[in-house]
């Protein structure tokens, strides 16, 4: 993950996936997707002005306020799902 958060360091917009909760985390291994709190992480470490999630799950349909609250919390900052870049 280093190398990610040193590529976007700083960026004004990062677009980054979000694929599944953290309870869903070992699934999210296998499929070699990050979760909420993974992107969330990136975006704090890697100091990003502003992060929009792409990629949710089709299971989270209709509970993206789930995805967003959890990365949100793991970044210490408001976030959005970029409609259109859903699954």
């Amino acid at each position: 993950l280093q190398r990610v958060i040193d590529l976007v360091r700083g960026s004004d917009v990062l677009y980054i996936e979000a694929s599944f909760l953290f309870k869903d985390a070992s699934h999210a291994g296998e499929r070699k997707h990050l979760t909420a709190v993974d992107a969330g992480k990136i975006a704090s470490l890697a100091k990003v002005k502003k992060m929009r999630l792409i990629h949710l799950s089709p299971r989270y349909e209709g509970k993206e306020d789930l995805v967003l609250r959890e990365a949100a919390h793991a970044a210490g900052r408001e976030c959005r799902v970029e409609r259109g870049w859903k699954g």
